[in-house]
């Protein structure tokens, strides 16, 4: 049995898969004359752009495995816009995250697969502890003034992100088919 082509634009790309949907366009189709064309952008300067190829009232997007193997890891904001006779309209937009394919890296290679909250929960956990053995939160050192952010502000942003933190794993356990292991009551 084939897999299903999908009818949306991905969130997620590995570099080196096989970027694969289907678009439908209700009010610039095809048939009528229109191109379809994706651009993708990243913060860093990189990006790309995908011409889709009609097909019937649709059109289809795919990109070969050894294409996207040359794709920078990085989220992407993307923006598909059709064209016909020096006429342009932006028909939708969104993120993509491309994510380094491992399978392509050596093994030695180091890569740190934490998301960006978890970076953060580490790291401000690490200042917490470093901090809970001083006392100081300025000081002056040769004229020059260093201050520091109060642990209560520290411990306050550890929240914040250990809430975020909790948050994503749910998802991801949701999106793996786990349960979050939270309980949910119901009566009838």
């Amino acid at each position: 049995m084939a897999a299903s082509i999908p009818t949306i634009e991905p969130y997620e790309l590995i570099a080196g898969d096989t970027l694969r949907f289907d678009k439908t366009v209700v009010d610039y189709t095809p048939a009528d004359g229109w191109s379809l064309t994706y651009s993708f952008r990243s913060k860093t300067g990189t990006g790309f752009n995908i011409s889709a190829t009609s097909n019937a009232n649709d059109y289809s997007i795919t990109v070969a495995a050894s294409t996207t193997a040359n794709y920078t890891a990085g989220t992407y904001a993307w923006q598909a816009y059709v064209t016909k006779s020096g006429e342009r309209y932006m028909v939708d937009s969104g993120k993509l995250t491309i994510k380094a394919n491992l399978n392509a890296l050596a093994t030695s290679a180091t890569s740190d697969q934490r998301t960006h909250t978890r970076v953060m929960v580490e790291a401000i956990r690490s200042v917490l502890e470093g901090r809970a053995t001083s006392d100081m939160e300025s000081y002056n050192i040769g004229g020059r003034s260093v201050n520091k952010i109060p642990i209560n502000e520290l411990a306050d942003l550890l929240q914040r992100y250990e809430d975020r933190l909790k948050a994503e794993e749910g998802f991801r356990k949701t999106k793996d088919g786990k349960g979050t292991g939270r309980l949910i009551k119901a009566r009838f």
